[in-house]
């Protein structure tokens, strides 16, 4: 397996370079990112078969229940495992990891979906099955149809690649906001900003060689998913808090 760049002492110092410029750390970090976010952003072929083998397919060839539930729940180990081999994390207290996996894991799961949406089918494809605008509310995330594909167009529209998505993913992460019971707030804010400098940086390179987003577009758009976030996403199906327990183990 390639190795990633952990070396976390680059989030408690960094200079003040050009933010505009992609320094040698954020080039280490983006390039990490990027390998990490391949690694844990897809369900294995294993826990595809566990899934199907929990239920039956409805009478519209949908998930069941049960099915819906045991995705969410290999989606949370695979963000478990991200957070484990994220440079910075293992900087922060116990508590405060499962403080963060608690407060980010549905935004996260969100980013998930909206990167597998595929703007020629209009099709958000959830444990490798696909749900259209018609059907998207069985996954019953209570989420608005509407509000879920237009945010998805306006992410594809604005050309947002696995790096970009890695890079949102992390900053997501190490977000403080609605978190009041981190106890090193401080810490967490510090890395929160190296990773949106770093996506800022790299946002900014893309649009002078390619065109495409501005870092303040991206922003913009980003902020939204503030308002599409629900509560009962994944912790009506089970106890988030017990299962991040396992971020220091293993």
């Amino acid at each position: 397996m390639t190795e990633t760049p952990h070396d976390n002492d680059l989030f408690m110092e960094t200079n003040q370079e050009e933010k505009s410029d992609l320094n040698p750390m954020h080039d280490e970090i983006v390039h990490g990112l990027k390998i990490l976010h391949c690694q844990y952003n897809q369900l294995s072929d294993s826990d595809i078969e566990k899934i199907r083998l929990a239920g039956s397919l409805n009478i519209r060839h949908r998930l069941s229940y049960n099915q819906r539930v045991y995705a969410f729940m290999f989606m949370v180990t695979q963000l478990i495992d991200f957070c484990k081999r994220l440079p910075g994390f293992d900087k922060l207290y116990r508590d405060d990891q499962v403080a963060l996996i608690k407060n980010c894991v549905n935004r996260v799961l969100l980013l998930r979906l909206v990167e597998t949406y595929d703007a020629d089918s209009e099709t958000i494809y959830f444990a490798e099955r696909p749900y259209t605008q018609d059907n998207f509310y069985v996954l019953d995330m209570g989420i608005p149809t509407v509000d879920m594909f237009g945010f998805c167009r306006q992410m594809h529209d604005m050309k947002v690649d696995s790096a970009g998505y890695a890079l949102l993913t992390a900053i997501t992460i190490f977000s403080v906001s609605g978190c009041e019971t981190v106890q090193e707030s401080w810490k967490v804010q510090k890395i929160h900003e190296i990773y949106k400098e770093c996506l800022e940086a790299y946002i900014n390179r893309k649009h002078y060689f390619e065109g495409g987003p501005t870092f303040s577009n991206l922003i913009s758009i980003y902020q939204r998913l503030e308002s599409l976030f629900n509560n009962h996403l994944v912790t009506d199906s089970y106890e988030i808090g017990n299962f991040a327990y396992g971020v220091t183990g293993g």
